[in-house]
């Protein structure tokens, strides 16, 4: 469209460029009564940790880009395989023996050139006294090649990581990761969705430290359930079937759990949402803070 000199409205361009929510980009997720422009704006703002790059990160990964998610943080220390390819789709075959964070890089650059993305290829463990990221893979950015909008960092401790970030997805597959993130999370008032997912079946839950249980009440601590596996054991987990559909799910709606949260401050309340792909069934269940948890229970926030 011109003006009556022949002259393009740079203006109204100019606009469109920089707001992404006019230009297209974003402006189907504008859903009257519930997403609108500034709403938008905040998620594109909010800074967001990706712990775990797998089947559930993989889904998680896509949904944010797409809602226009634009500072993501993704961690783990794995390289991609080839038994990842059947639900990781993030991945190519390509990219097998690559790290996965290098991985989902490309990925959504490729998608959504907008979001701006930092890299921790490191692992979570237990030392004698806190829980710490550390080295998996070795050094990382020897050539110090990366577009600029990558940060990558080789070495932090937890408190350095989950500082950075205003809200934290739990994609872990492994109950050990899982239990670590969430005490970290607590530790330094950090709002934790966890999600997780086996077989058919998978669940997701808000984690707000001081208003909401947090994993550790439901599964130790006097808890009335149990993880299929502790974090006790020292031996490496068996092998757990998963599939696609199942991840998929359960990814998007932990996606739209940390949009609740971010939308509304007031949205977390103990509840627990479980997924069943076999009987295509969901279900709702309350969890009130453990007393006696050994984790959360001195937590006053």
């Amino acid at each position: 469209m011109y003006n009556k000199n022949n002259e393009r409205p740079v203006q109204r361009q100019e606009q469109n460029e920089e707001d992404p929510t006019l230009s297209g980009r974003y402006s189907r997720n504008l859903i009257p009564g519930k997403i609108g422009a500034q709403e938008q704006k905040k998620l594109n703002s909010a800074r967001v940790l990706v712990a775990g790059l797998g089947g559930l990160g993989s889904a998680v990964i896509a949904n944010l880009a797409c809602l226009g998610f634009e500072n993501l943080g993704i961690l783990d220390s794995d390289k991609v395989e080839v038994t990842n390819l059947n639900r990781q789709f993030i991945h190519k075959e390509s990219n097998i023996g690559k790290l996965k964070t290098d991985s989902a890089v490309e990925f959504i650059k490729s998608f959504n050139s907008n979001i701006k993305i930092t890299t921790h290829a490191v692992r979570l463990e237990r030392d004698d006294f806190n829980g710490k990221w550390k080295m998996e893979n070795g050094k990382l950015d020897e050539k110090n090649n990366y577009p600029l909008s990558i940060i990558h960092y080789p070495f932090s401790t937890d408190e350095e990581i989950l500082g950075n970030y205003d809200y934290v997805l739990d994609c872990f597959d492994n109950w050990e990761s899982k239990f670590l993130l969430n005490e970290e999370c607590v530790r330094l008032n950090k709002t934790l969705i966890h999600a997780g997912a086996e077989g058919l079946r998978g669940q997701v839950m808000t984690i707000k430290p001081g208003k909401t249980c947090c994993l550790s009440c439901i599964f130790n601590d006097g808890g009335l359930e149990s993880p299929p596996y502790t974090r006790k054991s020292q031996d490496a987990e068996p092998q757990k079937e998963v599939i696609a559909p199942i991840v998929n799910i359960i990814g998007s709606i932990a996606v739209y759990e940390l949009v609740e949260n971010i939308l509304n401050q007031d949205y977390a309340n103990g509840t627990i949402l479980r997924y069943d792909l076999n009987n295509n069934t969901l279900k709702k269940s309350y969890s009130e803070k453990n007393k006696r948890c050994s984790v959360c229970s001195k937590c006053k926030n």
